[in-house]
């Protein structure tokens, strides 16, 4: 004997049925948020950065020197004047910057310029990767990057 009953059947098809549509509007939410968010991805992408730094040699001795090149863009759709840019070791102990606070006076919309920054070790540094801060102020809104300088053995 077993507990399942051959007249009373199992009607799965019914069931399907009624899911069918909900299941449907679901999916199709979940496809329109995830092309949302796709979306904004590829347009973080494409958008011009305000901030871009690198540097000429990633990797230092710790008696060695390099340069921090810093380009500032005006993305907005007016001329940007007295434009702040501060650069500062996050491990002020590891890496001095040099100079630290700069100054762009005038930049037209659209317009680029790049600095040039000396990066030095401190003292005896110990080996590691150590960030650089970035920070701008141009039309009263601030703009923040990082770059990493590495110094090896």
């Amino acid at each position: 004997m077993s507990i399942y009953n051959n007249r009373a059947g199992l009607d799965f098809k019914y069931a399907f049925e009624r899911a069918k549509g909900p299941a449907i509007a679901l999916g199709a939410l979940i496809a329109v948020v995830a092309l949302i968010w796709l979306a904004s991805i590829v347009a973080e992408a494409f958008r011009q950065k305000q901030v871009t730094a690198y540097f000429e040699k990633q990797e230092i001795m710790p008696s060695e020197q390099t340069k921090l090149f810093v380009t500032v863009t005006n993305t907005g759709q007016q001329t940007a004047n007295n434009v702040l840019v501060e650069v500062m070791p996050i491990d002020k102990t590891a890496i001095s910057v040099f100079p630290s606070d700069n100054s762009i006076s005038v930049l037209g919309a659209g317009e680029s310029r790049t600095l040039e920054l000396i990066v030095n070790p401190v003292g005896n540094a110990l080996p590691g990767s150590y960030k650089v801060g970035i920070t701008v102020e141009m039309h009263e809104k601030k703009s923040y990057a990082e770059t990493i300088i590495r110094i090896v053995q």
